[in-house]
């Protein structure tokens, strides 16, 4: 009796081929380019060796170069260097180049990370190194670029971080004020403390909104840096803006510094409403010079312009500390002479003046003052 019988058929490597080669053809007819390899990636039961054989596939009917990129990509992740590497000198005097570097930078990494030995780590992050300056040094990409920095951070690379965030702040323009704030965190990250305030200074034009935060960071690098020129620039600039008292002896350090007392008198000129402030620290800087007879001079024309009665006892206790400290006592007798009267009604001050009197050495003229005070304050 005639049975049934069942043939089983296994396909062979040549249909399988044929197969693909088939589906690929009607997937770069339904699929726009650029598509399919996504699709290829993204798949969610995405099987690695399969994905590649539809790709070297792929690549045999579309010649982009960029489908090859991504199949030495492939190949790498599943360990075959070899054929990784293959498909990698095919591209690598192309134009993609630069990408080429970094796959084979990722491959590094994946060695780095996969062994324990530590002397195998420090060579192959010292490849690494090597890799991410060549491609800093070639690439005008941007995206690249800015991979490599990604990589420098994360592997700690901060020199190469700030090489190539300054490339990428350049080819930006230095527009971009995001990446001009990289190149100064990662300036501070390295202690190049000159590019640093370089890039301060930028900032301050870039970024107007946190202009006095920039401005501060300048001032505070300058005077650490020693760069008293712009140290005092600075200084000068927070004292006007924050309209306080706080900057006055850190400025006569920096005059004393830069001997620039032609900056000060700019600041008197251009911000009036400051004078009496700049004056006294222009006076300072006299008088730590031991430069009296100029110190006293600027003292005395304040003195004379000013109409604020705290300001002028002030100024008068300045200018006859300033002339018995600098023995010049007929002058501070003088000075007592003609203006003492504005100011014994004040107890403290008829004291003061008293004493300074008293200090000149001159019985006489002290006895005067003496007995006029005695007799306006009784």
């Amino acid at each position: 009796m005639w049975k049934p019988t069942v043939r089983s058929k296994f396909t062979d490597n040549r249909e399988l081929t044929v197969f693909i080669i088939l589906v690929v053809s009607v997937m770069i007819l339904l699929y726009p380019k650029g598509k399919i390899e996504n699709l290829i990636l993204n798949y969610k039961d995405y099987n690695i060796d399969l994905g590649n054989i539809y790709l070297e596939n792929l690549t045999r009917i579309n010649r982009d170069p960029n489908l090859r990129l991504l199949l030495a990509q492939r190949y790498a992740q599943i360990g075959d260097i070899k054929r990784s590497e293959e498909i990698l000198r095919e591209l690598e005097n192309t134009e993609l180049r630069d990408k080429v570097l970094m796959v084979r930078y990722e491959r590094l990494k994946f060695m780095y990370f996969s062994t324990e030995d530590s002397e195998s780590k420090k060579m192959y992050k010292q490849s690494m190194r090597e890799m991410l300056e060549h491609l800093y040094r070639i690439s005008y990409d941007l995206r690249v670029l800015e991979k490599i920095h990604t990589e420098s951070i994360s592997m700690g690379l901060v020199d190469v971080a700030l090489k190539t965030s300054i490339k990428i702040s350049k080819l930006k323009d230095d527009e971009n004020v995001h990446w001009l704030k990289v190149v100064y965190k990662n300036a501070l990250a390295t202690e190049n403390y000159q590019v640093a305030l370089k890039y301060c200074d930028l900032l301050k034009v870039k970024d107007r909104e946190n202009y006095l935060f920039w401005l501060k960071e300048e001032y505070r690098i300058a005077s650490g840096l020693k760069e008293y020129i712009t140290a005092l620039e600075d200084a000068l600039k927070l004292l006007i803006l924050e309209s306080g008292e706080k900057y006055k002896k850190d400025i006569v350090y920096l005059l004393s510094k830069s001997q620039s007392t032609e900056v000060i008198f700019q600041y008197i000129d251009k911000y009036p409403n400051r004078k009496y402030t700049l004056f006294e620290i222009l006076a300072d800087f006299y008088i730590l010079n031991k430069d009296y007879k100029n110190a006293f001079s600027l003292y005395v024309s304040i003195y004379v312009a000013e109409k604020n009665k705290i300001n002028r006892r002030n100024l008068f206790k300045k200018i006859v500390t300033l002339l018995l400290g600098s023995r010049r006592y007929e002058e501070v007798k003088m000075f007592i002479g003609e203006n003492y009267r504005e100011h014994i009604q004040d107890i403290e001050m008829a004291k003061f003046i008293l004493s300074s009197s008293l200090a000149t050495g001159d019985p006489d003229f002290s006895y005067k003052i003496a007995k006029d005070i005695h007799r306006l304050i009784r």
